[in-house]
């Protein structure tokens, strides 16, 4: 229930992804309405992948960096190119 309820709150960040900032030109951050417990571990992010930071933010990655985060969930065979398109940031290329 707790992975479906995450995901719905995803999904509707999404639909704001426009009024969020770029971080690093390889993720986009925003803001959560609340805050949720991080189990923070040394990951690699690729495309698609879908980040808790710091408890209160969701990260949407485009690109591969190396961090502490909390990896909630992956949109598997997603590119990079495909993620900037539908994000409206192919000025970010």
């Amino acid at each position: 229930m707790k992975k479906i309820l995450l995901a719905l709150m995803a999904c509707a960040w999404i639909f704001s992804l426009a009024h969020y900032s770029n971080v690093s030109m390889e993720e986009k951050v925003g803001p959560l309405d609340m805050s949720l417990s991080p189990n923070d571990e040394q990951i690699t992010i690729e495309a698609g992948n879908i980040i808790l930071y710091q408890g209160s933010n969701l990260i949407i990655c485009y690109d591969i960096n190396s961090w502490n985060f909390t990896r909630l969930g992956k949109n598997n065979g997603v590119t990079k190119e495909e993620l900037l398109r539908s994000l409206e940031m192919e000025t970010l290329r």
